[in-house]
């Protein structure tokens, strides 16, 4: 018996693993949930283009699935939400950030930059006993300062572009 429920489960697997981008994983309500709708939900929430159902143990597929479909049916029940101006608010804030996001994966900081900004502040990298810290060791945070750096100047230059005026509103 545990042989068969085995070789089922490597079959099962195997069969999973050439899964067709068109095949039903699912059907809810009657409506079948596709391969490829699961994996462009599994791509989103993950932030790999490169993820597939094909890709992640069996397990986890299935653990997938299930998310996807409790999200879809929650998001039913949500839905009323989506025309209240706090709903309207977190939704540009969430666009900014995702947008932001996809700007900081487009800069670029050098090596060069890096080393240039740890020579030129070495005093501030120093530990408790006064010793100055290595540079491998801090580049990463150097690294992401110079990187938020460059998104803000960019984010900035955009603002940059706007005529904007502000007015006191009360206060002094």
């Amino acid at each position: 018996m545990l042989k068969k429920l085995t070789m089922a489960g490597f079959l099962g697997v195997a069969l999973f693993a050439n899964i067709s981008p068109n095949a039903v994983v699912a059907v809810v309500d009657g409506k079948k949930i596709t391969a490829n709708e699961v994996n462009q939900y599994l791509r989103a929430i993950t932030g790999n283009p490169q993820i597939s159902l094909t890709t992640l143990p069996a397990p986890q597929r299935q653990a997938v699935i299930r998310d996807f479909v409790t999200t879809k049916l929650l998001y039913q029940q949500a839905r009323r939400v989506t025309n209240t101006p706090t709903y309207r608010i977190l939704a540009e804030k969430l666009a900014i950030n995702i947008w932001a996001k996809e700007l900081a994966k487009k800069v670029k900081v050098t090596e060069n930059e890096i080393r240039n900004f740890y020579n030129q502040n070495k005093a501030k990298f120093k530990d408790k006993n006064g010793k100055y810290v290595p540079y491998q060791q801090v580049k990463p945070f150097i690294q992401q300062l110079l990187l938020r750096q460059k998104v803000n100047q960019q984010i900035q230059a955009i603002l940059n572009r706007h005529k904007i005026q502000y007015y006191n509103v009360g206060g002094k």
